[in-house]
This record gives C-alpha cells, sequence and structure tokens, in this order.
C-alpha cells in the first residue's frame, strides 16, 4: 500500500495569513500584554461543515492567536440544554474561554438570535481591557466591522480569524490582518472541543 505525503504547501493545510492594511512593520508579538479572542460559535461551525466536520478549536485559537498569552470569550446559541450541550460548553470552558450562551426569542411572531450582538458587546469589552494589545474575532460575520473600528480607537490590533467560504468582505477590510482557517482545523465528523 502506497502513501502519500502531502506538501507543505498544499493550499488546504496551510494557514493562510492577510495583511490587509500592508503593515508589515507592526508585529503581532507583543512582549507584554495579552490578546482578546471573541469566538463566534454559530459562524464558525457553519464554516467547518462546509468543510465536512467540526471546528478543531484548540488548533483554530493556537493560530489565531498566533501562540499569544489570551484571554477570550465564546457566544453559544443554545436551542435546549442537553447533556452534550453540557460537555460542549465545559469543554470550551477547559480550553480557558469564558463561555456566554444565547437563545432564540420570539418577537412579533418570528423567531429572531442575538448572538451577533451579544459577540460585539463582548468584543468590544475585551479590545477596551487596558491588558490587552489585540482583538483577535474568530468569526466571519459583517456585523463585527464596527468592533474593528472601536478597538482601533483604543490602540488595538485588529485579526479577523475565519473561514475563507464564510467571511464577510466587509470584516475583511475592516481587520488588519486576516487568518484564513483552512480544512486543517476542522475534524471530519468528529465532535467538537
Amino acid at each position: 500500500m502506497s502513501t502519500q505525503r502531502k506538501s507543505l504547501h498544499d493550499p488546504r493545510l496551510e494557514i493562510v495569513r492577510e495583511n490587509t492594511k500592508n503593515v508589515n512593520s507592526v508585529s503581532r508579538q507583543s512582549p507584554t500584554g495579552l490578546v482578546a479572542l471573541a469566538f463566534d460559535n454559530e459562524n464558525m461551525r457553519a464554516g467547518a461543515q462546509a468543510l465536512g466536520g467540526v471546528l478543531d478549536y484548540r488548533s483554530a485559537i493556537i493560530d489565531a492567536t498566533a501562540g499569544q498569552p489570551w484571554i477570550g470569550t465564546a457566544v453559544v446559541l443554545v436551542e435546549h440544554m442537553t447533556a452534550g450541550v453540557a460537555r460542549f460548553l465545559t469543554a470550551l470552558r477547559r480550553l480557558g474561554l469564558s463561555v456566554v450562551t444565547t437563545h432564540r426569542e420570539r418577537v412579533c411572531g418570528r423567531s429572531k438570535v442575538c448572538d451577533d450582538v451579544v459577540l460585539a458587546a463582548e468584543a468590544a469589552t475585551l479590545a477596551l481591557d487596558p491588558r490587552v494589545h489585540e482583538l483577535v474575532l474568530l468569526s466571519g460575520d459583517g456585523d463585527l466591522a464596527h468592533v474593528c473600528e472601536i478597538a482601533r480607537r483604543g490602540g488595538k490590533r485588529v485579526t479577523v480569524a475565519a473561514f475563507r467560504e464564510t467571511v464577510s468582505h466587509k470584516l475583511v477590510r475592516a481587520a488588519d490582518e486576516v487568518v484564513f482557517l483552512t480544512s486543517r482545523h476542522v475534524i471530519p465528523n468528529g465532535r467538537a472541543a
């Protein structure tokens, strides 16, 4: 049986970094300070599903933060609290994330989800923390572009980490840097967190 080795330059396996503002002189590494991580679980879940699996949260966090010390929050939509959902939330907490849960509401006969609003508030709060030098948004949601402006007004660098297939061009333009997650960050038909 022959085995094939994948090239290190296989675009499906490598982390793709694009500097959207051409600020090569600005380093992501900081001798002091933390990276603030705001995690959009629904958006990341959809991106991983588009690639045929579930998100490998650990590798996504490591690559999105460039291995720097971080603090972070995950916003998770919870339809019904089940034993499986409880295990998932516990796994996120074990990774070091604080977890904020949201749910669907019925408003004027329509189902409404407010997780993007909650994520924006959490991300802005993290970005304004004086210990933080960079905000990393693990999301492709264009509604978060304004959060990038808030972070930059506070003197913070902004990185977006998302799947190319599900990231908003508006969010890409608002970021200082974009880290495109790939199939390397997906566990085929696996269990998340």
